[in-house]
């Protein structure tokens, strides 16, 4: 939590003091004056889009939203449940092969965030799919880029709105009746939970679909979201770091008898140069292996192996 707000203060940091390379410096308060403008959509652009994606595909991309943590994966977590929510879009906007290849691929990138919450991403998502496929200069990185900027700030309140508010309402009042045996209980609990949960992940679809055009025309001529990418590689690289020593446990139980009756415990004296140097390391060799391109299956079954090997040596522990 610490290091977590540091690194929230480094991002902000970033942010206000990042120059805009295409308008002049200006105060960080006047960065904000610009999204008044967030209703000058161009009538034109605004007539073409009302005709490309309609009520029943952002009801498709609500209905399939639910499965968003099905398909779950480790190396990209939500990304292939992302992906099918998203092909409805992806469906009625191109009409070649190659077009939808290239959607689906921008789609399968590394994705998590609050499911409860992830709808108003898709539909401002939808948006910018939408605004790809009638503007040839769109530049279709900035897709996964608005993503990433907004999956880490939707999780963290979303799962604090949803798991530590909504459902601890509804466990108290499903508990209150499931001990005195009453059978609503466990019904109210489903729907405390439930309807509000079904209402707004609806309302965020079509109010992120609405809303994505305007919104990102004004952080684009900002380049907001370029700050908002780096404020979150900011803040994610050192929530990330932080959790290295606390996540993965790396230790020698190496004892090595000197002369004179002298006793050096290796752990002892890795830990005074630096502590926590094992699993330090550990991340660095794993991460060094992934950018050679080491895939993840053989590379975890590779970990596995060693470290079964050298905690039978004694040389780990």
């Amino acid at each position: 939590m610490a290091v977590a707000i540091v690194g929230a203060a480094f991002a902000a940091i970033a942010y206000f003091f990042t120059g805009n390379e295409s308008a002049p410096k200006e105060a960080a308060e006047e960065i904000f004056d610009d999204f008044d403008a967030l209703d000058d959509e161009p009538e034109e652009i605004a007539a073409v889009r009302e005709h490309l994606l309609g009520k029943r595909e952002l009801n498709q991309v609500f209905f399939k939203s639910f499965g968003l943590e099905g398909p779950f994966i480790y190396s990209r977590l939500q990304a292939i449940g992302w992906c099918r929510s998203m092909l409805p879009v992806i469906e009625k906007l191109y009409t070649t092969e190659e077009d939808r290849c290239a959607a689906v691929n921008r789609h399968l990138e590394f994705f998590n965030s609050n499911p409860e919450f992830s709808t108003a991403i898709m539909g401002i998502s939808a948006s910018m799919e939408e605004q790809n496929s009638v503007d040839p200069d769109f530049d279709t990185a900035s897709i996964n880029s608005v993503k990433a900027g907004l999956m880490g700030p939707v999780a963290g309140i979303g799962d604090s709105f949803w798991w530590g508010i909504v459902k601890t309402v509804a466990s108290g009042i499903g508990c209150q009746f499931a001990m005195q045996g009453s059978i609503l209980g466990p019904i109210l609990f489903l729907l405390v939970f439930n309807i509000p949960h079904w209402v707004i992940r609806y309302i965020l679809t079509f109010k992120g679909y609405e809303l994505g055009g305007r919104v990102l025309e004004s952080m684009a001529e900002n380049n907001i979201i370029e700050k908002i990418s780096l404020c979150a590689g900011i803040l994610g690289m050192m929530v990330i770091g932080a959790m290295t020593c606390s996540m993965i446990s790396v230790t020698t139980p190496l004892v090595f008898n000197m002369a004179n009756g002298v006793t050096l415990t290796l752990q002892e004296t890795l830990d005074e140069i630096l502590p926590n140097m094992l699993p330090l390391a550990s991340v660095f060799i794993v991460a060094t292996l992934l950018r050679r391109k080491v895939k993840i299956i053989p590379l975890l079954f590779g970990l596995l192996a060693f470290g079964i090997v050298f905690n039978l040596l004694g040389i780990i522990a």
